[in-house]
Parts: structure tokens; sequence; C-alpha cells
């Protein structure tokens, strides 16, 4: 399966994210809701911009994207990975 850059059609859109509105441009909405969540936990912190830790914890939520099919392809357990990123945010968050 090949992955481009831009979203095609309805591919994408597991619902695991909530989405406001139609999404960026070219965006799927499962892209858009972790960019969306990303700058959340960044408002969260008191922080305008996002990092990139951030954007991994939001694509990572979503069990049925996407990315995490890639991840999984990879050999990569998103489960692990969830718990290191909520684990590296606690720590960052009591200095």
């Amino acid at each position: 399966m090949c992955y481009g850059l831009r979203w095609q059609g309805s591919v994408e859109d597991s619902g695991a994210l909530r989405v406001i509105g139609r999404g960026e441009t070219g965006w799927s909405p499962s892209a858009s809701g972790a960019m969306r969540g990303a700058l959340l936990r960044a408002g969260l912190r008191g922080e305008p911009r996002a990092r990139c830790l951030d954007l991994l914890a939001c694509v990572v939520a979503d069990p049925d994207s996407r990315a995490v099919e890639v991840l999984h392809r990879a050999g990569i357990d998103t489960a692990p990975l969830t718990a290191r990123i909520a684990e590296s945010s606690r720590h960052a968050s009591r200095k």
C-alpha cells in the first residue's frame, strides 16, 4: 500500500479523535484532529506551540489511523509508545 502526502477521499476517518470542522485542506480528518489535539496539549501547559511529542501522542492515540497502521507495519507497538509518552509528559510537567 502506498502512503501519499495528500489525503484522498474518506479512506481515513476512524472517529477515534474528534475533528473540529472539516480539517485543513489536503489533510485527513485524523491528521487534522492530531494537530488540533497537539495544540490543546500545548495549551494545557500554557505554551502557544505544540511540540513533536504532543503531535506524536495524538497520532498514536488514534489506533485506527493510517499512521498507526504504518507504525505497526514497521514493527512498532504503539501501546508501550503511548505509555512512554505519558510518562515523559508527567516528568516534564513536574519541572
